[in-house]
């Protein structure tokens, strides 16, 4: 499985500068290696998840691919809050414009992590499966808040090593007080 970590998004100024977000995802995805890995494609771009799976693609001419891309299902609508096209249309869209010799070969199915559980169905090309809520609720947003009991371990460590999220290094043993 490859994950591809969000490059620089200008509608999320909250969102952990890539300096520190990449290398901290490297080093969770470690932990899983050979199974999971790490593209950098969205270093230094502001593509968004439904482009850079085909900037992917394209880095695989040749080559039968079945891509999965995941997503929560609050992304299964044709337009987002804002009024503009949501997962599906963006990838319809996406799929048109840059598969081209290779659409044969590169296959493109969705899967939507269930949160909403949304009640209509969006027309599309696509396959679309939905996968099972895991019976946890986890957030970026929770965990900026303070929420860490399902970050892991490597990610904590990274974030204390550089400051982030308000955690710093736990005193060592020596450094503390004698009683």
């Amino acid at each position: 499985m490859v994950f591809v970590l969000a490059g620089d998004d200008p509608r999320k100024p909250a969102m952990t500068p890539v300096l520190d977000r990449h290398p901290m995802g490297i080093e969770v995805l470690k932990g899983f290696a050979p199974f999971f890995v790490y593209s950098p494609i969205a270093v230094g771009t502001q593509f968004d998840g439904e482009t850079n799976i085909f900037r992917i693609l394209a880095l695989n001419p040749g080559m039968a691919i079945t891509a999965w891309y995941m997503v929560g299902d609050d992304h299964y609508r044709l337009t987002d809050k804002k009024g503009n096209p949501d997962t599906l249309p963006k990838l319809e869209a996406n799929r048109a414009k840059m598969l081209s010799s290779d659409s044969a070969l590169h296959e493109l199915k969705v899967a939507f992590i269930e949160r909403e559980r949304p009640a209509e169905a969006v027309p599309t090309k696509l396959e679309v499966k939905f996968i099972e809520h895991a019976g946890f609720d986890a957030s970026s947003t929770a965990v900026r808040e303070g929420s860490h009991g399902l970050v892991p371990h490597r990610a904590i460590e990274y974030a204390r090593r550089k400051g982030l999220y308000g955690m710093s290094e736990p005193p060592s043993p020596s450094a503390r007080p004698v009683k």
